[in-house]
């Protein structure tokens, strides 16, 4: 897939202001994952929201940054970086979480993720 994104201006060594070549006249801020991962206090507020899972206690979504929270039944969280709203929409619909969380955002989206606990 082609690349269609211009960098106008950086704000910051982690903010970027990008262009598409599809919409030009719409200017888009996008942040790399590194630059809130930090951000403890603020990812920490997440709200998490019980699910009926085997091995899944709860799950919860941040749409300012893109981040997906998993708590597992054995007390370990994970948190997913750059999961779009719609995946997690997705992710509310399915029958099994745990087969959708392996296949979907680990094998398709290859996004970044993290243990905490």
């Amino acid at each position: 897939m082609k690349d269609t994104s211009i960098l106008l201006e950086p704000r910051s060594s982690s903010r970027k202001l990008l262009r598409t070549k599809k919409f030009p006249h719409r200017v888009v801020e996008h942040q790399k994952p590194q630059s809130f991962i930090d951000n403890k206090e603020f990812l920490d507020s997440i709200e998490m929201l019980p699910v009926r899972a085997d091995k899944i206690a709860a799950i919860g979504y941040c749409d300012l940054f893109y981040t997906l929270q998993v708590d597992y039944c054995d007390g370990s969280r994970y948190r997913f970086y750059g999961i779009l709203p719609a995946a997690f929409e997705r992710l509310l619909e399915v029958d099994c979480l745990e087969q959708y969380l392996d296949y979907f955002i680990k094998l398709k989206l290859v996004c970044e993720y993290g243990r905490l606990k």
